[in-house]
């Protein structure tokens, strides 16, 4: 993975937020076609991946962030954790879902991107009567360790689920590495898991993408949308690709993880998205999204060295 000296003007990744909820919104996502419209996120994907290349996007784009969108869900249920903490929530309805069956949740975006989302997401809370008790968010960037453990601390010392989805893909090698030792210090203090889809998520979805015989169109417009992506961010994620799937997890290894894999879907769970794509691609997309994964990592207790010994 090589490392690039593109500018730390993190707040312009934040359009990605509104890319990700015109994707959302065209899924059965609960509120998720709500919180579009009310950001007008289809002018934002349109402007940023051209408006001829929407349709094809959507294709793979919209059901890729639906059974993402679920992974995570699934993996925070296998973790046994109703206290969650976001890390780039953007307009994520995840944090209505669980508010409204009384888990703890805690969104956490940087400042830029909050002051727009943020009232969006308490507007709907309001609206349905959900406590904010059960639904908080802060400013946060998650590279900022003080920043990330005061919200954190909301959760008062108990073991908790740190998630992100769609974050760390943007993140150079000394970027991943900061937000990965934040997250593990923090989490070896409370106790709990850190659920992430993006360890290695674009490394493998376009690999399986090449690798089955539709694809090569399928990665042609990919690559056309993906351009104006770059252009907006000031980012290409393509620059901080690791060598492979196996590379990627021995780096989140070394840092002091354990991990533990799942299918990104393996129909645990129902993808809406799929009844809008055409009949015969609907397998091909279902192979693909069982080549990805959403990953759960727990710190390593640091061993003692002789002199730390009682």
């Amino acid at each position: 993975m090589k490392n690039t000296g593109r500018s730390k003007a993190y707040d312009k990744i934040s359009p990605t937020a509104r890319l990700t909820a015109w994707w959302r919104a065209q899924s059965g996502i609960p509120y998720a076609l709500e919180i579009a419209r009310a950001i007008n996120a289809e002018e934002t994907a349109k402007k940023l991946l051209g408006s001829e290349n929407t349709p094809e996007m959507a294709m793979l784009s919209v059901p890729a962030i639906e059974a993402r969108y679920g992974s995570v869900n699934y993996a925070l249920k296998e973790s046994g954790l109703d206290r969650v903490l976001e890390i780039a929530c953007g307009l994520s309805p995840r944090g209505l879902e669980m508010a409204s069956n009384k888990g703890l949740y805690v969104g956490t975006d940087l400042q830029q991107i909050s002051a727009i989302t943020f009232p969006v997401l308490r507007r709907i809370a309001k609206r349905e009567g959900i406590s904010e008790e059960n639904l908080q968010f802060q400013a946060v960037n998650a590279l900022d360790k003080e920043q990330l453990g005061k919200a954190v601390d909301i959760f008062k010392g108990q073991p908790l689920a740190i998630c992100n989805e769609g974050l760390l893909m943007y993140l150079d090698n000394a970027e991943k590495t900061m937000v990965a030792q934040n997250i593990k210090d923090l989490l070896r203090s409370s106790g709990g898991v850190w659920i992430t889809t993006d360890i290695a998520y674009h490394e493998i979805m376009f690999n399986a993408i090449k690798a089955i015989a539709p694809g090569s169109a399928i990665i042609k417009n990919a690559e056309t949308g993906l351009k104006g992506v770059s252009q907006v961010t000031g980012r290409d994620f393509r620059d901080n690709y690791f060598s492979d799937e196996i590379e990627a997890v021995q780096f989140y290894k070394n840092i002091g993880f354990t991990i533990r894999e799942f299918p990104m879907y393996n129909g645990d769970y129902r993808l809406s998205s799929l009844s809008a794509v055409p009949v015969v691609l609907q397998a091909f997309i279902i192979e693909i999204l069982s080549f990805a994964k959403v990953w759960m990592l727990t710190p390593e207790t640091p061993s003692l060295n002789k002199n730390d010994q009682p």
